[in-house]
């Protein structure tokens, strides 16, 4: 996950006890493992909150002026939500076609 993390280019930092994307200094934070009751949380919030990021305008410039509520957040949520269990897909498609699992 680390390298995956890493491999993204995004600044994403861990401490806190909220996760978020901060698009105007373009960072993602998330809380430490240890705040999450099962690691495969912490994971799919690690996949979720990179996700927003890759709408930067230095990326895919997704329109991230939504807020808390309205159709544009809703939509940057749809995405952001889907992505990490796409993701997951891909990666159990790959895994076992190596014969990994």
């Amino acid at each position: 996950m680390e390298n995956l993390i890493k491999a993204t280019g995004i600044d994403f930092r861990i401490g806190g006890n909220r996760a978020f994307y901060v698009p105007a200094e373009d960072y993602v934070r998330v809380p430490p493992l240890a705040a999450y009751f099962e690691p495969i949380n912490w994971h799919r919030t690690a996949l979720h909150e990179p996700t927003h990021a890759s709408g930067h305008p230095s990326r895919l410039n997704r329109d991230l002026s939504g807020s808390h509520g309205n159709k544009k957040y809703s939509f940057e949520e749809l995405i952001a939500g889907t992505t990490p269990a796409t993701r997951s897909i891909h990666w159990w498609l790959f895994l076992t076609r190596l014969q990994v699992i």
